[in-house]
C-alpha cells in the first residue's frame, strides 16, 4: 500500500462529481478495470488468493482477538455493501507487522496491521484504510497483474481449475527471479483504489474527509500537499451520507 497525495486529490475530485449527481454512479476506475485483461474469473482469482495466503502465512502472525477482528469485519461489511457486484468472499485480518501498513490479495482478503489500526483515530479513518484495500480487490488488480506476469515469465495465457492454478502459480514463483519485473504503473493502481475507496466511504456513510486525515498522518505531510493544490479545501460541505442508500 503506497498512497500518493496527488492520487487522493484526484479521488476526492471524482467523489465530488459523484456527490453532485443524484444516483452516485460507480467511479470510472471500475469500468476501466472491467475492460482490463485478466485470465482469471472471480472464482479463479479467489483460488489464487488462497494460494497467496498459504505462502504469506509463514511470514505474518494473525492476531486472534474477537473484539478487534469483529470491529474490522463490521466496518468492512458496511463498505462491501456498496462495492460493485462480484463473487468474492471478503475477510479482514488483524496482523502483527513491524510497520503501520495494510495490504490485500486477490479473492477478498484484507490484512491490517495493529500499528495502522492504532494510527487511526476513528472508525471513519479505519474505513478509509480498508476501503482503499477493497478498491484493489474489486478492480481485480491481483488477477490483472498475475495475468501479465504469467504471460511474461511462463507464456501462460489461460488457467483452469484450482490444481492448474496451483501448478502455474508455484512454477511462476520458481522462475520469476530470472526475469526482471518491468511493471511501472503502480501509481495508477493506487489512484484506482483511491477512487473506489472514496466512493465506497461516501455511500457507506463514512466521512471522506477522514480519508485525507489518515493518509496525511500516515505520510507525515502535516497538511502540506504542495504549493499547487490543497486537499482539505477541496472537500465539499456535504452530509457524510450524501450518497448513502
Amino acid at each position: 500500500m503506497r498512497i500518493v497525495v496527488r492520487c487522493i486529490w484526484c479521488a476526492l475530485l471524482l467523489a465530488s462529481a459523484a456527490w453532485a449527481q443524484s444516483r452516485c454512479p460507480l467511479p470510472p476506475a471500475v469500468e476501466k478495470a472491467n475492460r482490463a485483461t485478466s485470465i482469471f474469473s472471480d472464482e479463479q482469482e479467489a483460488d489464487l488468493g488462497d494460494l497467496m495466503a498459504e505462502r504469506f502465512a509463514a511470514e505474518m502472525v494473525v492476531v486472534h482477538n474477537d473484539a478487534l477482528t469483529g470491529r474490522l469485519q463490521q466496518i468492512g461489511d458496511q463498505l462491501v455493501r456498496y462495492l460493485p457486484p462480484n463473487h468474492f468472499r471478503f475477510q479482514f485480518f488483524l496482523i502483527e507487522y513491524p510497520v503501520a501498513n495494510a495490504f490485500s490479495i486477490g479473492g477478498g482478503r484484507v490484512y491490517i496491521s495493529r500499528k495502522i489500526v492504532a494510527l487511526a483515530k476513528s472508525d471513519d479513518e479505519l474505513a478509509g484504510i480498508m476501503a482503499h484495500e477493497l478498491g484493489h480487490i474489486v478492480t481485480r488488480q491481483t488477477g490483472i497483474e498475475m495475468t501479465r506476469r504469467l504471460r511474461e515469465v511462463l507464456r501462460v495465457t489461460e488457467v483452469g481449475d484450482r490444481n492448474d492454478i496451483r501448478e502455474k502459480y508455484f512454477r511462476y514463483l520458481d522462475n520469476a527471479a530470472r526475469k526482471p519485473d518491468r511493471r511501472g504503473d503502480d501509481d495508477e493502481d493506487q489512484l484506482i483504489a483511491d477512487q473506489v475507496a472514496v466512493f465506497a466511504m461516501a455511500r457507506a456513510g463514512y466521512s471522506p474527509r477522514a480519508y485525507v486525515d489518515i493518509w496525511d498522518r500516515f505520510q507525515q505531510t502535516h497538511g502540506k500537499t504542495g504549493n499547487w493544490f490543497r486537499i482539505s479545501s477541496a472537500i465539499p460541505s456535504l452530509p457524510r451520507n450524501a450518497c448513502a442508500t
